[in-house]
């Protein structure tokens, strides 16, 4: 199993700010491995408060030299703090991986519920 963890924002040092947060975890499945997303995007209102931003509703990794993005399928409905569960196929998902592992440009996108 390994995985990666990303806290992101725009940079910005005032409040409030958007942030996201986002696993990308490869795990055993039965047949093949399988890679599981989990991330939320928030806004930071002060140091120690957070409020979700509306549910996330598409999600995709576009890489650096790759003409089509590695998009996820998100499960379920959202979460606490809006929070989403998606996958990749093992394909998609192992490249993504080396993507990441190999200092590859990696551009995320997200699409949000209100547009």
């Amino acid at each position: 199993m390994c995985g990666v963890w990303i806290h992101g924002n725009y940079g910005r040092y005032d409040s409030p700010k958007p942030v996201w947060i986002i696993g990308i975890e490869e795990l055993m499945g039965a047949d093949a491995p399988v890679v599981s997303i989990q991330a939320a995007a928030l806004e930071l209102l002060s140091r120690t408060s957070l409020e979700p931003r509306p549910p996330i509703v598409s999600l995709s990794f576009a890489l650096h030299g790759d003409n089509e993005p590695v998009t996820a399928q998100i499960l379920g409905r959202p979460g606490r703090n809006n929070a989403i569960t998606a996958t990749l196929g093992a394909a998609t998902g192992e490249t993504l991986l080396d993507a990441f592992y190999a200092g590859r440009r990696i551009a995320i996108s997200l699409k949000y519920q209100d547009g």
